[in-house]
């Protein structure tokens, strides 16, 4: 009885190191939602790294919110991650750099960027 509860105990121990990270990839900024099983979620956007204007749309700004990330997550002790990627933009390459250098593995990533096909139809053409 003792034994399967010791297991139960590391099983609860290992899901709560992993965490979903589900990044939005703007046109104008980089946001980041973390989301824990047992504590608040966590937002961190190019703006809380002190970036303005212009500055958060580009790729240097995602990659030091990602490494703003990584140190967070770090702290909360949490080693492997689902990253899961929304809409276009240039910075998914620069967030998956900063991941690397704050030495957090990434167990899967998850594209769920929209793809419009064909969209809707046209207006008739005017008659001349």
């Amino acid at each position: 009885m003792a034994k399967e509860q010791k297991q139960m105990l590391k099983q609860s121990k290992n899901l709560n190191r992993k965490t979903i990270v589900f990044v939005n990839c703007v046109i104008g900024n980089t946001i980041f939602h973390t989301s824990f099983q047992n504590s608040k979620n966590l937002i961190i956007s190019a703006g809380t790294c002190q970036f303005t204007k212009h500055r958060r749309a580009t790729p240097q700004a995602a990659e030091d919110c990602a490494k703003l990330l990584g140190k967070i997550l770090r702290e909360k002790q949490s080693k492997k991650i689902i990253l899961i990627f929304k809409g276009i933009g240039e910075t998914r390459k620069s967030v998956l750099k900063g991941l690397k250098k704050s030495k957090i593995k990434i167990e899967t990533i998850i594209d769920k960027r929209t793809i419009s096909h064909n969209g809707c139809r046209s207006k008739k053409q005017r008659r001349k």
